[in-house]
């Protein structure tokens, strides 16, 4: 059985830098099933995230812990973008990757644009 969209919007918004409550809603209103993909994604990757941080997975044990925190932070972080709609289009990393800038032009990507 599907989520519900109240499911899906069940997150705490307050840890997302960029997050508009309206914004995602008139997202999941243009992008339906599309957007609802994407929050279903970030569920599974916070989900994911919440394991690895209470030491769930016994090969853990046997990792460095800044390595595994890296991870954590990894995981959390693309689950954001996703419920910010960051990969739909308009969003930030849409456009970065579908209209990349010229080589030639002033406009540079930078490791955090990532």
């Amino acid at each position: 059985m599907p989520l519900s969209d109240e499911e899906l919007f069940d997150f705490n918004a307050r840890l997302l830098i960029d997050y508009s409550d309206e914004k995602a809603h008139a997202d999941l209103e243009e992008y339906g099933d599309v957007f609802r993909v994407q929050l279903i994604e970030a569920l599974h990757l916070s989900a994911w995230a919440d394991s690895l941080a209470e030491g769930e997975h016994p090969a853990l044990a046997s990792l460095n812990v800044e390595v595994v925190q890296g991870w954590i932070h990894a995981l959390r972080e693309v689950a954001a973008h996703l419920r910010q709609g960051n990969y739909l289009p308009g969003g930030t990393f849409y456009e970065a990757t579908v209209n990349p800038p010229d080589e030639n032009s002033s406009e540079r990507r930078t490791s955090h644009d990532w």
